[in-house]
């Protein structure tokens, strides 16, 4: 994930990796209230629609290859299950797409399948200039290793046409029913539709309508993110907890190391039924928040005992680090259980829950760009 922040020293990132860096708790009420979201629809394309599986057996496939060295750049000592090497364009990223989010099949439903798959879902953003971006794209990896490029768009009131995503970093993306939802930095998270998918307009292929937003308040564009008692609310990462009854989204807060005010950042949890979440008086209203145990993180996962985080190291000279946390119901914070090296330039985080193995995706194209598993920790 690239950052304007400045990156931790060495000493520093392996002292905060083992330790963690001093948690200061946020007030937990006013967190709530600062990440209470209200959904608004987007306008419904009227185009022919085709299924997911359509574009699974569809034109557009590229193919993984699994184990090869090519690819194994970011490993280093990090322990892996396996890892997979991208198609050379996607690699090389002859164009500035840069891989970001990663969700399992079974974030999406208790049998973790779909359709006899076992797919896992990437999230890319086209990068346009130093940060910003200009287009959105998620990647179905089939159990084959075949995958296929679908591209986000706004549709516009027409019915027929769409804009691109932009000034989306996509951060995370979470598949949960049938829905995809795609966090933007500083406003909420983007949902889309796994059975509202269409075919493009030229280089487009295959492109998928948002269907709606799940929004804060007001765009939180202020400098005082990640610092002061109730800074407002960054929408990084999220992923899912199956383990809870009701389910759980999980929204996680970025925070680099830009200054000695900067805080840890926040993960929060939305009470979620069948693909949604739980609303009351029309608002999701996180039922906890909780300071994270470190800065830089990028990725999150639960399995009902452990919280698993992704934090970024020392950039492409890595490594990264994952985290098993625990709660401490006192202080309202994650503490640290046990901290194990990952690949470098570490992102997103899926737990596939029958195997127990989490998933994940390298950003950097110099280094490697490689789709991972990792045992728990």
């Amino acid at each position: 994930m690239l950052k304007r922040w400045k990156a931790c020293g060495a000493v520093g990132v392996v002292l905060m990796a083992a330790f963690g860096t001093p948690a200061r708790a946020q007030p937990v009420d006013q967190g709530k209230a600062a990440f209470t979201l209200r959904y608004v629809a987007s306008p419904k394309m009227t185009r022919t629609k085709i299924k997911l599986a359509q574009v699974f057996a569809g034109p557009g496939r590229f193919t993984l290859e699994r184990g090869a060295a090519r690819c194994k750049g970011p490993i280093g000592n990090a322990v892996v299950n396996s890892h997979y090497c991208f198609d050379a364009g996607d690699a090389n990223s002859r164009e500035p797409w840069v891989p970001q989010g990663v969700s399992h099949v079974s974030d999406a439903n208790d049998a973790g399948v779909w359709h006899g798959r076992k797919p896992v879902v990437l999230s890319w953003y086209h990068r346009k200039g130093e940060e910003d971006a200009d287009a959105v794209q998620l990647t179905f990896v089939d159990q084959n290793l075949e995958y296929r490029h679908v591209r986000l768009v706004v549709p516009k009131r027409n019915g027929k046409d769409y804009g691109q995503v932009a000034g989306v970093h996509t951060g995370g993306v979470l598949w949960y029913g049938r829905y995809l939802y795609v966090p933007e930095t500083n406003r909420g998270l983007r949902v889309f539709d796994t059975t509202e998918i269409y075919r493009g307009k030229g280089a487009d292929g295959y492109v998928m309508p948002e269907v709606g937003r799940w929004q804060t308040r007001r765009v939180s564009d202020s400098d005082d993110y990640c610092r002061g008692e109730n800074p407002d609310p960054r929408f990084s990462y999220v992923g899912v907890d199956r383990a809870s009854r009701p389910h759980r989204i999980l929204v996680g807060e970025y925070c680099g190391n830009r200054d000695d005010d900067t805080r840890n950042g926040r993960v929060v949890a939305y009470p979620a039924r069948g693909g949604k979440p739980v609303t009351r008086r029309g608002q999701a209203v996180p039922g906890t928040v909780l300071t994270l145990p470190g800065q830089n993180v990028q990725g999150v996962a639960y399995d009902g005992d452990s919280w698993y985080l992704n934090q970024t190291g020392r950039g492409r000279t890595g490594p990264s680090f994952l985290h098993r946390a625990k709660e401490d119901r006192g202080t309202g914070a994650l503490r640290d259980d046990k901290v194990v090296e990952a690949p470098t330039g570490a992102e997103d985080l899926s737990l596939e829950r029958d195997r127990g193995v989490l998933w994940s995706v390298t950003e950097f194209d110099d280094v490697g760009r490689t789709l991972y598993t990792m045992p728990k920790p």
